[in-house]
């Protein structure tokens, strides 16, 4: 449990790293993705984890995402 609440939380400081480097705040995400702003909150502090299709909407939501970097924080 401690690796998937590791992983959880490594997600969403990448997601918020993000938020932070392109200048979108969390209410601009959720707009472009449809869903509601404490949703993306519950992401970025790792409370939970988005599902695929929200993962999906986040990346349409951002272009330049690199899919790969926000679910490993692993680069190519």
């Amino acid at each position: 449990m401690k690796d998937q609440e590791d992983s959880t939380t490594l997600f969403g400081d990448r997601l918020q790293q993000v938020l932070d480097e392109t200048g979108m705040s969390q209410s601009d995400l959720a707009r472009k993705m449809k869903v509601n702003q404490p949703q993306i909150n519950h992401w970025t502090a790792g409370r939970q984890t988005p599902s695929y299709h929200n993962i999906v909407k986040i990346l349409r939501a951002i272009p330049t995402l690199d899919a790969h970097w926000l679910l490993t924080g692993e680069h190519f």
